[in-house]
């Protein structure tokens, strides 16, 4: 085989071995933004919920604060 051949041979490999190297810290990198960001999505889910249930009480007292306030007096 002709050494210009091997040499080719030998740099593809090394490329394609640098590539799949490069995607497999990429993916990993990929990953950890994603697992933070599931991470950041149930912290937001949680004070949503909370959130929600405050004024869900609010509301309610409010409701029932004003409801007992329009009431005829006897």
């Amino acid at each position: 085989m002709p050494r210009s051949k091997v040499n080719k041979d030998i740099l593809a490999h090394q490329r394609i071995s640098d590539h799949e190297k490069l995607c497999r810290i990429m993916q990993e990198e990929t990953n950890k933004k994603i697992s933070a960001l599931q991470h950041d999505i149930s912290r937001i889910d949680f004070t949503l919920l909370i959130l929600r249930e405050k004024i869900n009480t609010t509301i309610s007292i409010t409701h029932e604060t004003t409801a007992t306030a329009h009431e005829p007096i006897m």
